[in-house]
């Protein structure tokens, strides 16, 4: 007999499973994802490198090592998207569409994002604040600029000269 299957009641008699590996009792429906780690098995893969896991939440923690495959194509650009809600969205910029209306000046939307975003503008909302200086932004891009003053990082370089931006507005201006 599996020793993975040996079945003992508790003074509730549900069933549960005690793993030899770890002398730990834990409830039926527990059973495959506890045992997992203990006994070393990884079956949950990373559909992009192939590595293995034994629990989805170690996998969420390595996935943001992988750049996104790009496998959603806009059939009237071409362009392409990780995700097939980044592919709806883009689609309302070929149709026109504008179905997000702020209730304070009736301005719409193609993307309720860019509705949330500019809501911030009416109630005055900075939710991203630096930790190194208390400064607070409304937007994320905006925060993730003001950062960079902070760290020095300059991610976008140029391709002929070899200069380096922090910002990216100015990277695009120097092009």
């Amino acid at each position: 007999m599996n020793h993975f299957s040996q079945q003992k009641l508790t003074d509730t008699d549900e069933r549960s499973f005690q793993y030899p590996v770890s002398e730990q009792m834990f409830p039926e429906n527990d059973c495959v994802r506890d045992i997992r780690p203990h006994i070393g098995e990884k079956s949950i893969q990373n559909d992009v490198c192939e590595r293995k896991f034994s629990n989805t939440s170690l996998l969420s923690r390595q996935m943001p090592t992988h750049p996104m495959k790009k496998t959603h194509r806009c059939n009237l650009c071409g362009k392409t998207f990780s995700k097939k809600s980044h592919l709806d969205a883009h689609m309302t910029t070929h149709t026109g569409m504008k179905p997000f209306q702020c209730v304070i000046c009736e301005r719409r939307f193609s993307r309720e994002d860019h509705l949330t975003r500019h809501m911030r503008m009416h109630t005055g909302k900075k939710p991203f604040q630096c930790n190194l200086c208390d400064r607070t932004f409304s937007q994320k891009y905006n925060f993730d600029n003001h950062i960079r003053l902070h760290t020095g990082e300059k991610p976008f370089q140029c391709v002929v000269c070899e200069q380096r931006f922090s910002d990216k507005s100015n990277f695009k201006r120097h092009m």
